[in-house]
């Protein structure tokens, strides 16, 4: 089963892992059939929306960092966007207990993420539009565990 509408172009971390020096290049996607068009994701098995996770017991990523999307383009064809809010999702994970997300061990963040020459549809990704929406869906969602991410 998938977990979270994962993108057609995924990186993911669990179970303790650091994930890092990924790079996508020149890559074309002509029809999604369901999920995302790119996922960034950190995530801890166990995990719900109102508890800190235990790490050690919920096996949370513990890193993403220095991920690059050069010449990324999707044709803007979907077959059910059920359940999707976004096109590009990219989410750490908060574990502590503190209000802000944290740079330290506590928390399971995701950073240096690069958008060089990406595509939706008929839409360059920009700093300026990522917040717009492309068929009525916002093309970019982030959270406060994301740090460093350029749109070029």
């Amino acid at each position: 089963k998938r977990i979270d509408h994962e993108g057609a172009l995924t990186v993911a971390s669990a179970d303790n892992n650091f994930v890092r020096n990924i790079t996508f290049t020149d890559v074309e996607v002509d029809n999604l059939m369901e999920g995302n068009f790119i996922t960034v994701k950190n995530y801890c098995s166990g995990y719900a929306a109102s508890d800190y996770a235990n790490t050690k017991a919920n096996k949370c990523g513990y890193m993403i960092n220095n991920v690059t999307f050069n010449n990324v383009n999707w044709g803007g064809k979907y077959k059910n966007k059920n359940n999707v809010n976004s096109w590009i999702d990219i989410q750490g994970t908060k574990t502590s207990s503190s209000n802000t997300c944290s740079k330290n061990n506590e928390d399971h963040v995701v950073s240096l993420i690069k958008f060089n020459n990406v595509t939706i549809g008929d839409t360059k990704l920009s700093n300026s539009n990522k917040s717009s929406k492309y068929s009525d869906t916002i093309i970019y969602k982030s959270n406060s565990c994301v740090y460093n991410q350029t749109i070029n």
